[in-house]
């Protein structure tokens, strides 16, 4: 026969922050001989709604505001934080566009070899605007030309992520540098 099933409704509400979380479920039966089964997992990814425009964050609140980050692998690198990468007469990244944070590959230092790692913002609906919305950010990076990079990919109602763009795409300005496909990451994409 089937197996048993239950719907079951919390009185208080889980309001996670934003980054990947893991929900268990344990069983419990008298007489049950065999417990080790007794447990379920589900892992998910929960964020915050954006639906108030524009949109404008330059991460220096006590808080992430709805941003997360992830791995591919073990390490994750991305921190929001103030840059801090030495001499700011001879290094690229120094300090945030706006206010004094911002998300970098580990606040002081190079970030790790094979990093695969990602920083996802809050879900945007769109729903309510009456125009083709528009992002603008900015984007400063040093990564190793030919081997490292970065994209930024989009997801419409939790479909598969795509890339936004093209190479040197002329609805953008200043959009991807690089359009050969990198170590772990497919072109186009910004690199250098």
């Amino acid at each position: 026969g089937s197996p048993p099933s239950a719907t079951i409704s919390f009185s208080v509400p889980i309001n996670p922050s934003s980054g990947n979380f893991t929900l268990y479920v344990k069983g419990f039966q008298s007489g049950d001989g065999f417990s080790s089964n007794d447990v379920v997992s589900k892992t998910f990814f929960a964020t915050f709604v954006v639906n108030t425009f524009p949109y404008f964050e330059n991460f220096d609140e006590n808080s992430d505001s709805g941003w997360a980050t992830g791995s591919v692998g073990s390490t994750v690198d991305w921190v929001r934080a103030t840059p801090a990468k030495g001499n700011p007469a001879t290094v690229q990244i120094d300090n945030a566009y706006s206010g004094t944070k911002c998300w970098i590959t580990k606040a002081s230092g190079n970030y790790s070899d094979l990093d695969n790692t990602y920083v996802v913002s809050p879900i945007f609906n769109f729903s309510s605007l009456t125009t083709v919305p528009i992002i603008n950010f900015y984007h400063n990076y040093s990564t190793e030309t030919g081997f490292d990079g970065g994209t930024l990919e989009y997801s419409i109602n939790g479909s598969a992520f795509g890339i936004l763009g093209n190479f040197e795409d002329i609805n953008g300005f200043n959009w991807f540098d690089n359009d050969e496909a990198l170590t772990n990451l497919a072109g186009p994409n910004w690199s250098g």
